[in-house]
């Protein structure tokens, strides 16, 4: 017996269960995403200037100014548009956008 007739014969004899099978799996899946939120996440590295602070203070203050500029609401609504997605800019710009240094300089 040819693997193809086999493969005819298993279906012939068991479309009922297999059918069954097919849509309780699907319909798991369905219950089981139906109440997930879409999430994205996203990296940038952001370089200001092309001096190296001297100093603590200098650092904090190119961090400062680079938070400003990464949490503005004009960049996040921007990133939201080109991803498509709409959502309220501040809101997203307070919630979920941070910015980390990755030194001391």
């Amino acid at each position: 017996m040819e693997a193809n007739e086999a493969a005819q014969r298993i279906l012939r004899a068991h479309w009922k269960l297999i059918t069954v099978a097919v849509v309780l799996g699907l319909a798991l899946a369905l219950v089981v995403t139906r109440g997930e939120t879409t999430m994205y996440a996203g990296t940038a590295r952001v370089a200001l200037g092309t001096k190296t602070p001297q100093s603590e203070a200098e650092a904090a203050a190119l961090g400062s100014g680079a938070r400003g500029i990464v949490t503005s609401r004009a960049r996040v609504a921007a990133a939201l548009s080109s991803a498509n997605v709409r959502r309220n800019a501040q809101n997203v710009a307070d919630a979920n956008v941070s910015l980390h240094a990755l030194g001391t300089s």
